[in-house]
């Protein structure tokens, strides 16, 4: 009779410890998966900071492109106008 009772108790132990390694497992692949998805939102947070930027810069030259074309269109007027 202690010998089954022994056989329990270890069995039941045995259970402990399996069940202990796989909450174990499963933490350990929810930091994995923490850690991933923070590199996911960090690169998607730079490249959107980078492509931001680009779409500034690129105004910034639309709105220069825009002043020379006026600038040399008034020159023009000017010219026209003092050849008559």
């Amino acid at each position: 009779m202690a010998n089954i009772r022994t056989d329990f108790e270890i069995s039941q132990k045995q259970l402990e410890v399996d069940l202990l390694n796989q909450q174990k497992r499963n933490q350990r692949i929810v930091v994995i998966a923490t850690i991933i998805a923070l590199i996911l939102i960090i690169g998607l947070a730079i490249g959107l900071f980078r492509r931001n930027k680009f779409i500034e810069k690129t105004k910034q030259l639309v709105e220069i492109e825009k002043l020379i074309v006026m600038i040399a269109s008034a020159s023009r007027i000017q010219i026209s106008e003092n050849n008559y």
